[in-house]
């Protein structure tokens, strides 16, 4: 089983700077940013997002702990957010560490997630996963995730 517990600074900042990078290089690669916009335009979604870094209010970001190794195996930023009157959780960052994946982590993370959103009394979870990104959205498949929208791009040259 995994707990989810608070990230420390160190553990923020050094998750912050790994996770600015990726973004960035994912919207490279995907055609949306070129290189030489995209670490700011990384920088400036994550401060919006976060402008109170780890101590943004309703913002959660967790290492995943493995409760019998007191490993860290992950992390996981989820945030409440309403629309239209009604409170849900998402998920903005979720992760498990190559050394653990395929063990089933990321199946009980996202189980404890559920507990998690029970006890803030809602009964909703939202996500967004880059579609290439085929390993996420099978775990997300397989844990009842459904798609709600498709974004789909054709590059042409």
């Amino acid at each position: 089983m995994v707990e989810f517990k608070p990230m420390t600074a160190t553990e923020y900042e050094s998750w912050r700077r790994e996770n600015i990078a990726s973004y960035a290089e994912e919207n490279v690669a995907l055609g949306r940013w070129t290189e030489a916009e995209a670490m700011s335009r990384s920088e400036r979604e994550f401060a919006n997002l976060l402008p109170g870094g780890i101590s943004t209010v309703d913002n959660y970001l967790c290492s995943i702990v493995d409760q019998s190794s007191s490993e860290r195996v992950g992390v996981i930023w989820y945030a409440l957010r309403h629309e239209n009157g009604r409170g849900y959780v998402f998920v903005y960052a979720f992760e498990i560490l190559e050394e653990y994946r395929r063990k089933g982590y990321g199946t009980q993370a996202l189980l404890h997630l559920e507990d998690v959103v029970r006890e803030m009394g809602l009964s909703l979870i939202a996500l967004r996963v880059f579609g290439r990104n085929r390993a996420a959205r099978d775990l997300y498949t397989k844990s009842g995730y459904e798609e709600t929208d498709v974004l789909m791009s054709k590059k042409v040259s």
